[in-house]
């Protein structure tokens, strides 16, 4: 606020000596002493003024710069922390699956054992009957 105040005072002191400088510069006789003298005013505010303004200018833009940083810290800040939780949700995802995985292998293990175990039972069945009617074929045949 008060660099706004600042401002338009030295807009308005550039301003009236301005256009006194017109005045004086479009006068009959003009003073060249005067002239000189309104010249010099004239700079020095314009100086003042376009300085004034340069520095509020400057600083709005630092400040948008900085809230821009600060908003790309935040999304930086925020991707982070999702990247983050994704790779923990992957490897959650990874040990469940490698856990069901070992358990399907034993499993599958397990069957294989159970399959051999009835493959076996079922191969003394077959010598066990082949025997029987190798038996009850040559009984039936000595009458």
């Amino acid at each position: 606020m008060k660099r706004k105040i600042i401002a338009s005072l030295f807009g308005t002191s550039f301003a009236a000596s301005f256009f006194g400088e017109i005045y004086l510069l479009n006068a009959e006789k003009p003073h060249w002493f005067s002239v000189i003298g309104i010249g010099i005013v004239v700079i020095l505010t314009g100086y003042l003024f376009f300085d004034t303004i340069g520095e509020y200018i400057l600083k709005e833009l630092n400040s948008r710069e900085m809230l821009r940083e600060k908003e790309a810290q935040m999304y930086a800040e925020k991707l982070d922390e999702m990247c983050s939780e994704l790779i923990n949700i992957q490897k959650a995802t990874y040990a469940a699956i490698k856990k069901s995985d070992s358990r399907l292998q034993e499993e599958m293990n397990r069957l294989s054992e159970k399959l051999s175990q009835v493959i076996e039972t079922q191969n003394k069945i077959l010598a066990w009957q082949a025997k029987t009617l190798k038996e009850s074929a040559g009984k039936k045949q000595i009458p």
